[in-house]
């Protein structure tokens, strides 16, 4: 009886400390994600390929992305849920800054 109950506790007390690490590594990979799109938008900037306005503009649109992740993380817990919103509106952008890119405006 003994060593059921050491086992149930030390499996009980791995789990506790490696949620907090796999709930936080997506959350990870949407920072990656942003910081690629932030440069991206750089880089269009530089070739020429952005004007000012659209870089203004998908500048706050990435803005906005931040502050969903900032509300996710208010409460301590990001909710797969939330995690999905952020995902869908971060792939939304991506396609954006590529049309923007690619729109053949006047620079």
């Amino acid at each position: 009886m003994k060593s059921f109950f050491k086992i149930f506790l030390l499996f009980a007390l791995i789990s506790a400390v490696s949620s907090p690490v796999f709930a936080y590594k997506p959350m990870k990979n949407v920072s990656k994600k942003q910081v690629n799109q932030n440069e991206r938008i750089r880089q269009g900037v530089r070739s020429g390929e952005l004007t000012k306005e659209e870089a203004k503009e998908l500048k706050q649109d990435q803005k906005e992305i931040r502050k969903m992740k900032q509300e996710a993380r208010s409460d301590g817990k990001v909710t797969v849920q939330e995690r999905k919103e952020i995902q869908k509106k971060l792939n939304q952008e991506s396609k954006e800054i590529y049309q923007e890119k690619h729109d053949e405006q006047k620079r």
